[in-house]
């Protein structure tokens, strides 16, 4: 595995999608979640390129390009659990 260390830009967009996480209902269907995942990618600017937006979340999270939905993901790990992992990927 190979952690990315985001930069200043992804590090922020990484930060907006906790923003967002926190905002919704962990009840949520997972795909609605990966909805709301992928509008936080669209509002910070991979709006052409959704695959890099997932790239980054893989990368720095997982430490590997690819991964699971990351809706179906979230419901599975859990919403807190989920932010809380990502918190401490970017620090």
């Amino acid at each position: 595995k190979k952690f990315k260390k985001p930069n200043i830009e992804e590090k922020k967009a990484l930060e907006n999608l906790i923003k967002k996480l926190k905002k919704i209902d962990e009840n949520l269907k997972p795909e609605e979640i990966q909805t709301h995942v992928y509008s936080v990618g669209k509002e910070n600017g991979y709006e052409k390129n959704l695959r890099d937006w997932f790239k980054l979340i893989y990368e720095v999270v997982f430490g590997e390009e690819n991964g699971p939905r990351m809706g179906f993901f979230i419901s599975f790990f859990g919403l807190n659990e989920t932010i809380k992992l990502i918190s401490d990927k970017i620090k």
